[in-house]
């Protein structure tokens, strides 16, 4: 299985620029990153158990070494999930 999650809004990508973001709205941009990723590898671990093998490999991006200009939350959430592993 290979998980590579971003919360993006590619029609207004600006929405997700940090002077745009609501104090509501922001963690769902990083739970987008750790929740999505372990839900998926949760839906994907029965089938890998019941066949005796199986790989789980996530992705981020590199924003969360780096960072991306006006994109706090987004490198936040980048970052924190090869942290959670």
């Amino acid at each position: 299985m290979l998980s590579s999650i971003a919360a993006a809004c590619p029609h207004k990508p600006a929405m997700l620029a940090d002077a745009n973001v609501t104090p509501r709205f922001r963690p769902f941009v990083t739970q987008v990153h750790l929740r999505g990723s372990f839900m998926v590898s949760r839906a994907a671990w029965p089938h890998m158990k019941k066949q005796g093998y199986g790989r789980i490999i996530m992705t981020s991006s590199a924003a969360g070494i780096y960072g991306n200009f006006g994109q706090a939350n987004y490198s936040a959430g980048a970052y924190r999930l090869p942290a959670t592993l």
